[in-house]
């Protein structure tokens, strides 16, 4: 899925992002012709559990400017037969998941990966794992290739800050 996708959001020349559902053992694929930007959010832009608009509120009152802001791409979902929402065989479950624009790994939730139409998916670990959390599988992800190597353990993403 990853490599098709790799593939489609160039030569289709759209923004894809792939949606993996923690609650469900699922993931999903959406796409959008909208420009996408990615911009990291840092530790002390926000307080844990601060939504953006209230960042934002924090900033101003403190007496910083706000910055302008980058219209959101609209995401749907896509028509075709080969990406159906996806839900994990019985006995496999994500254990967490990491993607470069994000601060740290995301293990509950919503966790995306983005592909873009130049020719670039972001660099991320997919890890999986068992019920028992005893048995591992990563998928590590080529940001210039979309090449996909897996591995029968668990894998720490190398987090560059």
């Amino acid at each position: 899925t990853i490599r098709y996708l790799y593939n489609k959001s160039s030569t289709e020349n759209i923004a894809i992002r792939l949606v993996f559902d923690f609650e469900n053992s699922s993931y999903k694929v959406e796409a959008s012709s909208d420009p996408v930007s990615l911009v990291h959010e840092r530790f002390e832009d926000k307080k844990a559990g601060e939504t953006k608009e209230e960042a934002k509120e924090t900033e101003k009152k403190a007496g910083g400017k706000e910055l302008i802001q980058p219209k959101e791409p609209v995401f749907g979902p896509t028509e075709s037969y080969l990406l159906k929402p996806i839900t994990l065989p019985d006995g496999v479950f994500f254990k967490d998941i990491y993607a470069e624009h994000q601060i740290e790994r995301v293990s509950a939730g919503l966790a995306y990966i983005y592909f873009f139409p130049q020719g670039y998916v972001e660099k991320a670990v997919i890890n999986l794992r068992d019920e028992d959390d005893e048995v591992h599988y990563s998928l590590e992800i080529n940001p210039i290739s979309g090449a996909v190597k897996i591995e029968p353990e668990y894998k720490e993403p190398e987090i560059k800050r």
